[in-house]
């Protein structure tokens, strides 16, 4: 046949796609990162609503959409290939195939969506949105089964599934391994750990899982590859024709040819969206596509937030200090790094010693900082910060120790040297700490 050749040439890409991909992820096993994650992790973003910007990713995403019809047009010659040939029909190899495709044609609509909306919208994010972005983790994705479903897997009365996850968030989609459902499991668990970078506070990430039915494979992986079929016999091969093909063509094709470029047979059962409201649930109902699907409705998974706040500020600070009954203020060099304030006792220090100190901005119970009250300090250009922990035995009441129950207040006075440096102060504890409260305490 006159496309075997390109036909075999992609059936090798499709094997050369899955072996680098298990290689990828054996060099990180932690998390499981996507192509289209690092193509378009370098798109830019701003504080200000800019139309070139947009532009410029528009630009971008292009280019991303010509990357995955090339990744469609090939893997679908690859599938055809499979569907052509008696010993790749429904094969393991015609199965990530299948995958491939998919994820190869969400990413390529995910990114046509998202330029139609920088068109209509001509910027990156709407006026006066959060413009800080965390990271989004999801792992322990289990999908239990239907009894009935369970019963037929177990008296092999049916051949299962094939089960892969999309994971959706604007222009990126990230995937799972594809796994079958097999007999004597209450649930399809899988292995990968999902993650998502730059993504902002407001966002709707949907979770969809489709699947398809399995197939038997009949040949073993000699035969089917053609590997060493003459050894037994102890006759050597002769060396190929030009252009022979070894694969087994049945009588009846597609009619549409080799090149046609394929929909993905992988169907959607179920959906579930999560936002970060949401987070902290371990089971999402699963809003069903299909009547008809081997899930029982529910989705069981772990996601995690976690905040990046790119906030950096130094200066001096005079700091107020109890020891053994006695206040003293004390001038120190502080360093406010995302959530985390350090300080020394000179600048120098900084690169050189631990510090002396630590305040970490996520147990802060303060609303807003800003000048404390005159009954608890007079001080001019003074900031109040304050943290609750469970109480301690040796808990003294003070200025800056204060009972409450079973938990105790313990109070951070710190004076600027000016107001205007104050103001500048209190303006990024509150951005920190306005942050840290849309996104929730770390898990």
């Amino acid at each position: 046949m006159k496309n075997d050749g390109h036909a075999a040439m992609n059936l090798n890409y499709l094997q050369e796609q899955e072996i680098n991909e298990e290689s990828d992820k054996q060099q990180n096993a932690t998390f499981l990162m996507e192509d289209n994650c690092d193509s378009l992790g370098n798109i830019p973003d701003a504080d200000s609503d800019d139309s070139s910007l947009a532009e410029e990713k528009i630009k971008k995403l292009l280019d991303e959409v010509c990357k995955q019809q090339t990744i469609i047009a090939q893997t679908s010659q690859a599938l055809n290939l499979c569907a052509a040939t008696i010993e790749f029909s429904g094969s393991t190899e015609s199965v990530e195939g299948e995958r491939h495709l998919l994820v190869a044609t969400h990413r390529r609509q995910a990114c046509l969506d998202e330029i139609q909306r920088l068109r209509v919208e001509k910027c990156l994010r709407p006026v006066g949105s959060l413009r800080d972005k965390g990271h989004l983790t999801v792992k322990e994705i289990t999908i239990p089964l239907r009894q009935d479903y369970i019963r037929k897997l177990a008296a092999d009365t049916i051949s299962g599934h094939h089960l892969v996850c999309l994971l959706k968030y604007n222009e990126h989609v990230l995937a799972t391994k594809t796994v079958p459902t097999l007999p004597g499991l209450l649930a399809v668990k899988f292995p990968d750990v999902l993650q998502m970078n730059n993504v902002y506070a407001d966002f709707r990430v949907t979770l969809e899982i489709y699947g398809m039915t399995a197939q038997r494979e009949i040949l073993p992986h000699e035969v089917k590859y053609h590997i060493n079929l003459n050894k037994k016999s102890g006759i050597k091969t002769p060396k190929k024709k030009a252009g022979e093909n070894r694969l087994v063509m049945p009588p009846v094709q597609s009619p549409a040819g080799p090149n046609v470029v394929r929909t993905p047979a992988l169907v959607q059962y179920g959906f579930a969206i999560f936002s970060l409201r949401e987070i902290q649930r371990t089971t999402w109902t699963l809003t069903q596509v299909l009547g008809v699907s081997p899930l029982e409705g529910v989705v069981h998974m772990k996601v995690n937030c976690e905040l990046s706040v790119l906030v950096e500020h130094r200066g001096f600070l005079t700091m107020y200090e109890d020891i053994s009954g006695f206040g003293a203020w004390h001038r120190r060099w502080c360093y406010l790094n995302g959530s985390v304030l350090n300080y020394w006792k000179y600048p120098d220090d900084e690169r050189k010693k631990t510090p002396i100190g630590t305040i970490d901005l996520y147990a802060c119970r303060t609303q807003k900082v800003a000048v404390a009250p005159r009954d608890i300090c007079a001080r001019l250009n003074t900031m109040l910060l304050e943290f609750e922990r469970p109480a301690k035995e040796t808990d003294e009441e003070s200025l800056i120790i204060v009972r409450n129950g079973r938990n105790t207040i313990v109070r951070y006075l710190l004076s600027a040297d000016t107001k205007e440096e104050r103001e500048l102060w209190c303006a990024y504890f509150n951005k920190v700490l306005l942050l840290l409260r849309s996104w929730g305490q770390p898990q």
